[in-house]
């Protein structure tokens, strides 16, 4: 039988540094279009090389009403860029008649996924995420950035 490893230090670290970009995403972009009321979304964490599901977790708060909504498209975001092995970010898929919004981008190792800001946001706030845990290149971030419509905002972020 195979198992999936992933240590719970780690994803403890994923978490709690998540929460600090919650709270910094909210100071640099909470008074912007689109940003009222929002305070938080679900996480969705994937294996990139087999697509399970690592952990889901809750970031700050969501109203109720919208909880099911965030948690369903954080999934279905890093499931989708799982399927697209060519595509890098969610946004590359979006399609938003159907539903299908940016918020995941692909590391080497993992997919992160947001769901709970504007999808712009959703995608900056992965992109530092994947920062910290993969460490990627400031060019490779710039690249996931234009690819996920969101090298504006990166700029404005990317320093946090």
């Amino acid at each position: 039988m195979e198992y999936v490893e992933v240590s719970a230090g780690f994803l403890s670290h994923v978490i709690v540094r998540l929460g600090i970009y919650v709270e910094t995403i909210l100071s640099v972009f909470g008074k912007s279009k689109g940003w009222k009321g929002r305070s938080g979304g679900y996480f969705c964490l994937l294996n990139r090389e087999t697509g399970r599901i690592l952990m889901v977790a809750l970031v700050g708060s969501v109203p109720l009403e919208k909880a099911k909504r965030y948690l369903t498209f954080a999934i279905e975001k890093a499931v989708r860029l799982f399927s697209y092995s060519e595509h890098k970010t969610s946004w590359e898929s979006r399609d938003p008649i159907q539903n299908k919004w940016g918020g995941a981008v692909a590391g080497k190792h993992y997919i992160l996924s947001f769901s709970g800001f504007p999808e712009k946001g959703d995608t900056v706030l992965m992109l530092r995420l994947l920062k910290l845990i993969e460490d990627p290149t400031s060019d490779t971030l710039e690249k996931l950035a234009k690819l996920g419509g969101c090298s504006k905002q990166w700029e404005r972020f990317k320093g946090y």
